[in-house]
């Protein structure tokens, strides 16, 4: 069943409305935290085979008391052992405690990690993953590089977690 994120209200929350048979929602509030879960396929490009996995993955969203909703900290609730190209299983240890996250200018979600950077400023051996959600249709694409080649390719839907 395909889940579909309908709408987004900035202020003074994040509001993910999703509607299936049961509808559900995203909520995030300052002071407050939600958690969404996310079916992914990902192709690790780098090693001259292309290496395919798929799974789950569970996010936790943070935004900090006092701040705006369009803002915040993601960190990796759990993965799939399997799914070894997944940004989640990349990223388990350096956002642990947290990494970024805002909102673009056309209202997606856009998960950083280790942190926002351009990608023509890493460095040989620096990685930088970001991860857009787009609100309207529940989908995730992410893109991960090292230095400044892609390392992996990402996407999936996600919707909240129960």
């Amino acid at each position: 069943m395909r889940l579909l994120l309908r709408s987004l209200t900035l202020a003074p929350s994040i509001l993910l409305v999703a509607h299936s048979v049961h509808a559900e929602s995203l909520k995030l509030e300052p002071g407050k935290s939600a958690e969404i879960t996310c079916d992914t396929r990902s192709v690790v490009v780098a090693t001259n085979a292309a290496n395919a996995t798929a799974g789950s993955m569970r996010l936790k969203l943070d935004v900090a008391a006092g701040e705006k909703a369009e803002k915040g900290s993601w960190a990796i609730v759990s993965v799939d052992d399997a799914h070894k190209g997944s940004l989640a299983q990349r990223h388990k240890d350096a956002c642990a405690k947290g990494c970024p996250f805002d909102l673009s200018g056309k209202g997606d979600l856009q998960l950083w990690a280790p942190e926002p950077k351009a990608v023509d400023k890493l460095g040989d051996k620096d990685q930088l993953t970001i991860a857009v959600i787009k609100p309207d249709s529940s989908e995730i694409k992410a893109s991960t590089f090292v230095g400044r080649e892609i390392e992996s390719l990402e996407s999936g839907s996600c919707k909240a977690a129960p």
